[in-house]
């Protein structure tokens, strides 16, 4: 038997790796491209929001996700557009809408 002793980054990265080649041996088990999915900690980083509020909205479904067995899977332009269907338009774009909407009705 061979112990090995390994940092954490570099057991999250062996298992990331290992999970990206799973999946791009078996195209079936993602529709997402392999490139595009992220880790609960790298969703958490790239949404700068913490695990345990990743973890009560995957809970809620308020946020996309995938699952395979007991890990989840986040898609970057899913993320991404989850976001923008959060944005509120400026003051700008409120004037310009209801200037618009008024000429409509004139």
């Amino acid at each position: 038997m061979i112990i090995l002793q390994i940092e954490g980054d570099q057991l999250s990265e062996l298992i990331q790796t290992a999970i990206r080649k799973v999946l791009a041996e078996n195209p079936n088990l993602a529709s997402t491209p392999v490139q595009d999915l992220m880790t609960i900690r790298e969703a958490s980083e790239y949404l700068h929001l913490s695990i345990g509020a990743i973890y009560a909205m995957v809970h809620r479904r308020a946020i996309c996700y995938s699952k395979r067995g007991k890990r989840l899977f986040f898609s970057k332009k899913e993320l991404s557009a989850w976001v923008e269907t959060g944005r509120k338009p400026t003051a700008e774009e409120i004037r310009l809408s209801a200037r618009e909407q008024l000429h409509n009705k004139q």
